[in-house]
């Protein structure tokens, strides 16, 4: 299994110039959204770089920024930590992802967007890369939006290796 996930971080290396980091932290023990990678200022990672997961697809899915860079250590913040907002992309509809913590989000779309379970959610302020997949959509009859559920389709708890790349190209 960690062998297939590399080999997508190859992929990723191949369209994208960055470096893989192993995971040095659960991120399950971090109620703060939080994990940390065993590379920083020293093999070129800097603040706001981007950090992104193997999934489906040969570019990843961005799960969290770096948000404190040592030497030799990166403080990565989840995309979807709680209280955390990312402006988002459900198709051509514009969203604003609510982190939920857990590789989860909710954000708020018009009731007439045309927004289905497995859309692909992307983020036109971090490279126009994917962050999550439309888990569900609900709409209650007196609101005038409806609710969509984003996910991760990675599960970050098993995840030892990420790739970091710069925030802009």
């Amino acid at each position: 299994d960690e062998n297939a996930r590399l080999r997508t971080l190859v992929h990723l290396a191949e369209d994208l110039p960055g470096v893989t980091a192993r995971v040095v932290s659960s991120q399950r023990s971090s109620p703060y959204g939080t994990f940390m990678l065993d590379m920083g200022s020293a093999s070129g990672v800097l603040l706001g770089d981007l950090v992104v997961a193997s999934g489906s697809g040969s570019r990843g899915f961005v799960v969290g920024r770096v948000s404190e860079v040592s030497e030799h250590f990166a403080l990565v913040t989840q995309i979807f930590a709680p209280n955390v907002s990312t402006e988002a992309l459900g198709g051509e509809t514009p969203l604003v992802a609510k982190g939920r913590g857990g590789g989860n989000a909710r954000a708020e779309a018009p009731r007439e967007a045309a927004l289905a379970e497995g859309d692909i959610v992307t983020a036109p302020g971090l490279r126009g890369m994917p962050i999550g997949v439309v888990g569900s959509v609900s709409e209650e009859s007196a609101s005038a939006y409806q609710l969509v559920y984003i996910g991760l389709p990675v599960n970050l708890a098993t995840l030892t290796f990420m790739y970091v790349v710069p925030s802009h190209p």
